[in-house]
């Protein structure tokens, strides 16, 4: 029975839901979740889940309409569609179930009913994606890819009745599009690929100094660079992660997961250390 599964719990990702943890960004960084109720709480977690539901249909399209090229992949040909494990008409009838799933909780769930246009619009968003975008360019491609980002981002904040800095989307945007953009890049043969090393480098030089200049205009222009503690240590950590994003891409290279940049490693020690105590500094919850 469990051997009959995994494909089917493959197929649906669940280790990409962890990227829908976005969704929380607006209620964390406005330091609203030490206040939250539980019952709102619980509201959330049924956005989150509702919506990562979702993405498992997008995830099974997506599967779909590149079995073929995945097939011919050295890390995507052992997904379910691609080696066969199992059929377009299995994965449409898991389509189908999660459908269900997700209108039984739209029915049960009137927190629900405020998210319906976003979702639709990710839906759509991911639809074109599959069908044209991803085909004209990786750079388009990415900009698909890091809108879809955003939207999550948006959810959080219609949530919470936060409103997005420019900081906190741009910075959400760019950092998803670096990883988009640079995934794609590899996963191109190097025989079929018309983007040398130097073209790379100089776009990932780029969109880093982008980041690292909305970063420190952030703590300018709302007058935080008395917060001396907070700019260094969030500097170190903006530098570490610029360096593990290009060795990751630029100098390991070839097919590889963004997700295994947060992987159970010293990468997501050092980045769980950052944000307790940014969380901590920023909020006032320990003494400067």
């Amino acid at each position: 029975m469990k051997k009959y599964l995994i494909p089917y719990l493959k197929i649906m990702r669940f280790k990409n839901y962890v990227k829908n943890v976005i969704i929380f960004f607006p209620i964390i960084f406005s330091g609203e979740i030490t206040k939250i109720e539980l019952t709102k709480f619980i509201d959330l977690l049924i956005v989150v889940i509702a919506f990562s539901l979702l993405t498992s249909v997008i995830y099974i399209i997506n599967d779909y309409f590149d079995q073929k090229d995945d097939s011919l992949h050295p890390i995507k040909k052992k997904r379910p569609l691609a080696s066969k494990k199992l059929s377009n008409r299995n994965v449409g009838y898991l389509s189908l179930l999660i459908l269900i799933v997700e209108a039984v909780f739209y029915i049960n769930f009137e927190v629900l009913q405020q998210f319906r246009l976003l979702f639709f619009i990710y839906f759509l968003n991911n639809i074109f994606y599959n069908i044209l975008l991803k085909k004209i360019s990786p750079i388009i491609a990415s900009i698909s890819i890091s809108f879809g980002f955003y939207l999550r981002l948006l959810i959080g904040s219609v949530f919470s009745n936060f409103n997005l800095s420019f900081t906190l989307s741009s910075l959400v945007f760019l950092a998803c599009f670096l990883t988009s953009y640079f995934k794609k890049i590899n996963d191109i043969p190097i025989s079929n690929s018309n983007i040398n090393e130097n073209t790379n480098q100089i776009v990932f030089l780029f969109i880093s100094m982008m980041i690292t200049g909305i970063y420190l205009s952030h703590f300018y222009s709302f007058n935080l660079l008395e917060f001396e503690t907070l700019v260094i240590f969030n500097l170190f950590f903006f530098l570490f992660c610029i360096y593990r994003v290009y060795n990751f891409f630029i100098i390991e290279g070839g097919p590889n997961d963004p997700l295994d940049l947060v992987g159970l490693n010293i990468n997501s020690l050092i980045f769980l250390l950052w944000f307790i105590t940014y969380f901590q500094i920023r909020f006032g919850l320990v003494a400067m």
